[in-house]
């Protein structure tokens, strides 16, 4: 089996937050700070940072990769062709999540990463919607992506609805996830100084 990594996407313009998400604090350690940890607890064996092409970062592990998109503020999308293309050979597939969420669960990598390979793209649905942002990635669909983006077509449910998809339903992660917390991501100042109340009762 070709080994599992993970693209931590932080390159947005975090309009709503004000502020860059990276750079967020808990505790000791900045948002990406704390992603990078909770993947690195997981099967990955490869983790890369994909930021916009000038973003200041904070100060990461030597054995992080960090990628620069070529075109800035394209969204996911973008985040995801720069990681896939530069997966070495030994590399098929790649876990993306966001920098924001604090939250994540080691456990649905680890879960996604054992799932049967027969399709080309698997992610969870909650609450009725798709969530590309905790999703499986291979490394086969790197030509639709490519095309979506000289296209201009950015919208991940646009890509996702050209690719063989396997959905994993909510009451498969609750199982390792109970409240879904995993799925919180931080859009603004509200949602951020939730999780921070949340902070205690989560690793």
């Amino acid at each position: 089996m070709n080994k599992l990594a993970a693209a931590i996407l932080c390159g947005g313009q975090s309009r709503r937050m004000g502020s860059s998400k990276a750079w967020l604090s808990f505790g000791d350690e900045t948002c990406l700070q704390r992603a990078i940890r909770i993947a690195s607890s997981s099967i990955v064996q490869k983790i890369y940072v994909v930021a916009a092409p000038e973003q200041d970062l904070p100060t990461l592990s030597p054995n992080v990769t960090i990628l620069r998109d070529e075109r800035a503020f394209e969204g996911p999308l973008r985040g995801l062709f720069t990681s896939l293309r530069t997966l070495s050979h030994d590399f098929d597939r790649l876990f993306l999540c966001g920098c924001d969420t604090p939250f994540l669960k080691p456990q649905l990598i680890d879960f996604l990463a054992d799932k049967s390979k027969e399709q080309a793209v698997i992610v969870p649905r909650i609450e009725g919607r798709l969530q590309p942002l905790h999703g499986r990635y291979d490394k086969s669909v790197l030509p639709i992506l490519e095309e979506s983006l000289k296209l201009g077509q950015l919208r991940m449910t646009d890509f996702l609805a050209q690719v063989e998809l396997d959905i994993v339903e909510e009451n498969e992660i609750r199982r390792f996830d109970p409240l879904l917390r995993g799925f919180m991501n931080l859009n603004s100042r509200e949602e951020y100084e939730t999780a921070l109340k949340l902070m205690g009762e989560e690793k």
